[in-house]
């Protein structure tokens, strides 16, 4: 499959059944590098984001704005560009540019 080739995505999951992406390891750094208060503040950024992902990846003829915060957790989501590739052909069936 072509990783830019969203036409032939796979049906995408709901809310309630699609699998989490596992962020939590990305934590730590949103808070000693990214200006995160404290690892509640960045796991409620992290929650945000994947809310986000799951629009972005599920509905993409419509246009989403991440707020800054979770653009941030966007950012290093990709910075794991294994996870990030992995993450978006499961939920978008190709890789979902910024």
């Amino acid at each position: 499959m072509n990783l830019n080739d969203c036409t032939q995505r796979p049906l995408a999951p709901s809310a309630a059944t699609a699998p989490r992406l596992r962020l939590e390891r990305l934590v730590r750094r949103l808070v000693a590098e990214d200006g995160f208060a404290s690892p509640a503040s960045a796991r409620r950024a992290v929650a945000a984001y994947e809310r986000y992902f799951f629009l972005v990846t599920t509905r993409q003829d419509s246009p989403f704005v991440p707020s800054v915060q979770v653009d941030r957790v966007w950012q290093r989501h990709m910075l794991d560009t294994k996870a990030y590739t992995q993450d978006c052909l499961r939920w978008a069936g190709c890789y979902v540019h910024r």
